[in-house]
This record gives structure tokens, sequence and C-alpha cells, in this order.
């Protein structure tokens, strides 16, 4: 809170129960000076909703993203154990998994992007 916001709120906890207003941010306060700027809540409030929409859909891209990272990390890794195995027929079939993974989830990451 800014100072003058703490100094408001100060002097209302300072008053006995019976005699202060109801809110910091009355009138009777004299640590109180109204904002000079007037908040249309319509347009606030539009403007959140929009912002949260749009935060909501970015979480959800993101969530497609570390998808896809995950994918490329499987795509890497049995990539990477084909080196591991004696057969070569068993070598050719994890290579063409891992290269199929990894050409899907590089479209993936190109139509995302």
């Amino acid at each position: 809170m800014d100072a003058p916001t703490v100094r408001t709120i100060d002097w209302w906890l300072h008053q006995s129960a019976t005699s202060r207003p109801s809110s910091p941010f009355a009138a009777a306060n004299p640590q109180w000076t109204t904002p000079r700027k007037i908040i249309d809540a319509r347009a606030a409030f539009d403007e959140s909703a929009s912002t949260l929409t749009s935060a909501e859909n970015e979480i959800h891209r993101s969530h497609d993203l570390e998808l896809l990272a995950a994918l490329l990390a499987i795509a890497f890794l049995t990539g990477g154990l084909t080196a591991t195995l004696q057969s070569p027929s068993a070598q050719s079939i994890l290579l063409a998994v891992s290269v199929v993974v990894l050409l899907l989830a590089a479209f993936g990451l190109a139509v995302l992007w």
C-alpha cells in the first residue's frame, strides 16, 4: 500500500470503535484524500475478463507445449537407446519409432508455436 493509504487506515484503527466511520475511506477521515480518477467499473470488468480469457488460452497452449516437450524427450531417448540393442531389426524398429515421434512432435511445435 502507498503511504497515504497506510495513514488513512492507521487513523481509522486508532479511533474508538463507537465513533469511527464504518470504513477508513470515508469523508470523515482527515487522512483520506479522494482519488482524482474515476474508474469505470464495467470497462475494468470487461478488460479483466478479456485478460483472464487470454491467460487461460496461454495456459492451455503451455500445457500443449509441455506435452510436446515430453514427446521430444521420449523420441530422443528411444533414438539414443538404439545403439544399446544388439539386434539390427530391433534397432531399425526403435529408430523408426523415434523418428516418427520426432516428426509428430516437430509438426506439433510448428503448429502451436
